[in-house]
């Protein structure tokens, strides 16, 4: 979700090279795309592990007949 935020600081910078290289507005675009690309690669190679637990309906229906989500903090 916070990775939209990097289009914005990918696009100056793109353009800032492009200006600061003579080239034309075309090439700041493709600047841009390339480091919001790069991040990309990055944060799915390095960012945090999906911590997401897969919950299936047997799960929701002990849920339901408990009165509470199991705590798998302990699992």
């Amino acid at each position: 979700m916070w990775n939209v935020l990097v289009f914005i600081p990918a696009a100056v910078i793109g353009g800032l090279i492009a200006a600061a290289a003579g080239l034309s507005a075309g090439w700041g675009v493709a600047i841009g795309v390339v480091l919001v690309a790069a991040w990309s690669w990055a944060v799915r190679r390095w960012g945090a592990p999906d911590k997401m637990v897969p919950v299936t309906v047997g799960d929701v229906v002990a849920a339901v007949e408990a009165g509470a989500w199991p705590d798998r903090s302990r699992a």
